[in-house]
Parts: C-alpha cells; structure tokens; sequence
C-alpha cells in the first residue's frame, strides 16, 4: 500500500483459468481463504467485488496481459480504505518437463533488531522445502514464540512471494525473497512482520511493525560420524538482549557427535536435530535481578556456518525476546 503495509489489505491469491478469459480464483486474507469466479473482458479487464462474512467486502481490479510472450495478471484490491497492489505470475514448474531448479531443503533466519525492548532483538527463523513443482513450504518460529506454517508457489522468474498469516489471522509475514547460490547466502530479502496490540501472545503486548533483511541457505543434513551440521568446530556462543542484561558469551566447541562442550569438555544441555538443524536447549541467565534458567531455540545455517536462534523472558517488567548465536 502507498502508506505501508496493512494486515487489513495484505494477502496472497491463486487463480486459474482455461480459455483465457473466464477464471476461478482463491485468495487468503486475515487468516481465512475466500473464493471468487470472474471473466475477463476483451481488453483484459475485470473487476470483481468479494463478500466476506463478518468483514469488508474487497475489490479485486485485475488485468491480464502479456508481457514478454509470458501472461501476468496486475491490478489492486481494496476494502474501501486501504488499497493493495497485485502482482499474478504465471505457475511454470512442473516436475516432468521443468523441474525447479530451487527444489531442495533451506534454513533461514529472520534477525533480531537492535531499537529496544519494545521491538524483536531475538532471531527468528524458518525450515523451507521447495519441490521440484515450484511449491515452496515453509514453517517460520518468529522471536515472540509464535509458529507459523504456510504452503506457496514460486513465481515465473523463481522469485518467493512470501505471505505469513499470523496470531489467527491478527498479523502477517510479508515480502519477495530471491534464491540466490552465492559464497555466503542461497536466499536473500526483506521481509515486514506486523503484530497487533493485544493478540494472545504475551511477548510484545502493545504490538509492532518492523522489518527486517533475512539470510539463509541450503541445508543438507551430516552423513557420516565425522560430519557435523555446521563445519565450525569452534566458536562463540552468545546469549544477549531482552532478559539477559549483561551479555553471556563463551568459547565452545561443535563435535561430530552433534554436542555443544565447553572449554572444560562438559557437555553442554542443548539438543540437536541433525535432519533439519534445529538447536534447543537452556542456560542460567545470571542476570543483574538474579538467576534464572532460559529455554532457547535456534536454527542452523550452512553456508555462514552459524546457529541463529531466540529465548523470551521478563526484563523489567516487560516479556521480551533476546537471541543465541554461535559461530566466530
């Protein structure tokens, strides 16, 4: 929208034709999914207004065109109030004449920010798994403790539109991710997550909208007992922000049976799951207002070689997040 992003007018829609002109179509928005018929004009023109039981009706102005030699559908959606543009690629992976050549498992992370307590400082992250169709899945653990799942469909140009309904449809997770094969990242964007005041999930309470620029790459689960999920056999392990006030940081060790030690061997209480890289675990917070035992949990990233995570608490009296960070 011209003045942000509204959880109101924000969204994702599917459709479908077979002569080019007459289409059904679905869309989900606020946490339920709609259906809607419509025909196109000669000029490629179509407007269809939706009734949505208990809330505005929404307006879909669509055009379909050709760009290219390749059709896509743009236009706008409005409730009345708020306006939303819509971008409609073409679904061109399939799995017997072009496979997706993004196919594949993939960790990402969703960073913390550094602008206070009021604000996300833990590290979100996601499990993804494109197939060879093009159908992208994905499960999302954002910093204030809520799960979030989704299924979605890369565009034409292997672009990931990304819509996360969230906290029973109060919220979202939106934005256009890009696979890239560098060095150093396989995906790469920016992502705007709005939660409202009041929803049932206690950390952050009086709501937010932020954004934030995510990291991820493919991960492929260890083979072997001298592989470990990340090849960083050493590191910093850091817990900071939110309730722990001051930092808690110590060098550590990565063995190849999937244990996190100390400098003195011990083992230290954290579980990994070498198939996917999820880390959980928990540490003593030896924080200025006493001592407290945290639970965390975090993702693993090959590529950068980190583990990226988040744990919640009170600090001050406010339920917040901070994050878990190991690597150099």
């Amino acid at each position: 929208e011209p003045a942000g992003l509204h959880n109101e007018c924000a969204g994702a829609v599917s459709l479908a034709t077979t002569d080019g002109r007459r289409f059904s179509a679905s869309f989900r928005m606020q946490g339920k999914r709609h259906v809607f018929t419509g025909l196109f004009d000669p000029d490629g023109l179509s407007t269809n207004e939706v009734i949505r039981p208990g809330n505005l009706p929404v307006t879909f102005e669509l055009k379909l065109s050709a760009a290219g030699g390749q059709a896509q559908i743009t236009g706008q959606v409005t409730d009345g109030a708020l306006v939303s543009e819509l971008v409609a690629d073409p679904l061109v992976y399939n799995t017997r004449t072009n496979a997706a050549p993004q196919a594949g498992r993939y960790n990402l992370i969703l960073p913390g920010l550094d602008i206070g307590i009021d604000r996300p400082e833990g590290h979100g992250f996601a499990m993804v798994t494109v197939s060879e169709a093009g159908q992208v899945k994905i499960q999302a653990r954002l910093c204030d403790g809520a799960v979030v799942t989704e299924t979605m469909t890369l565009a034409s140009d292997g672009r990931w539109p990304v819509y996360l309904s969230a906290y029973t449809g109060e919220g979202c997770v939106v934005g256009r991710l890009v696979f890239t094969n560098t060095a150093l990242s396989d995906l790469s964007g920016d992502l705007q997550w709005t939660k409202p005041a009041g929803v049932r999930n206690q950390a952050y309470s009086e709501g937010f909208t932020v954004r934030t620029s995510i990291f991820g790459a493919r991960y492929t689960p260890p083979v072997g007992l001298l592989q470990r999920a990340i090849l960083r056999p050493s590191g910093t392990l850091t817990f900071a922000k939110g309730p722990v006030q001051p930092t808690l940081s110590l060098t550590a060790q990565l063995g190849t049976d999937e244990r996190f030690r100390d400098l003195s061997l011990n083992v230290l209480p954290f579980t990994i799951q070498p198939g996917t890289g999820l880390v959980t675990g928990y540490f003593q917070n030896l924080s200025l207002f006493g001592q407290s035992e945290l639970k965390f949990t975090g993702l693993m990233v090959q590529k950068t070689n980190v583990m990226a995570g988040f744990f919640t608490g009170t600090y001050v009296g406010v339920i917040t997040s901070g994050r878990a960070f190991y690597g150099p």
